[in-house]
C-alpha cells in the first residue's frame, strides 16, 4: 500500500475533521484546510496525491481554487464535494480539472475506495 498525502479542505470544521480521521485511519497522511485561498497555499508548500475539497466555502470556494490548483499542480487529483445539488450541476459545466464530485453526506465506503483506487495508481 502506497501512503498518500492527502489535503481535506471543508469550512465545515467538524465534517473536516471527520473526513481527516477517516483518511488517517486508512494509513495516509492528512492536512486540513477551511477556505480555498489557504489550501492554494498550502500547495504551493507541498506536494499532494488527492485534495478532497468541499464546493460552498467562503473566500474562495471550491471550483475556484480547483481552477487554481489544476493550473499549479495538473498531477495532483482534486475531488470535489457538496450537498448541494445546483453547485454540483455549475461545477460541472465548468470543466474544471477534477476527477469527480462526490455528494454529501460522505459515505466513508466511498471514500476508502477512493483511496484504494488512488493508492493502486
Amino acid at each position: 500500500m502506497r501512503r498518500l498525502e492527502v489535503l481535506v479542505v471543508d469550512d465545515d470544521r467538524e465534517l473536516a475533521e471527520e473526513l481527516a480521521g477517516l483518511v488517517q485511519a486508512a494509513g495516509h497522511r492528512v492536512s486540513v484546510d477551511h477556505d480555498g485561498q489557504n489550501a492554494l497555499a498550502a500547495l504551493h508548500g507541498g506536494r499532494f496525491d488527492l485534495i478532497l475539497m468541499d464546493i460552498n466555502m467562503p473566500i474562495w470556494d471550491g471550483a475556484r481554487a480547483a481552477e487554481a490548483m489544476g493550473s499549479l499542480r495538473p498531477d495532483t487529483r482534486i475531488v470535489l464535494m457538496s450537498g448541494d445539488e445546483m453547485a454540483i450541476e455549475r461545477a460541472e459545466q465548468r470543466g474544471l480539472p477534477i476527477v469527480t464530485i462526490l455528494p454529501k453526506p460522505l459515505e466513508p465506503t466511498l471514500i476508502r475506495n477512493l483511496l484504494s483506487a488512488i493508492e493502486e495508481t
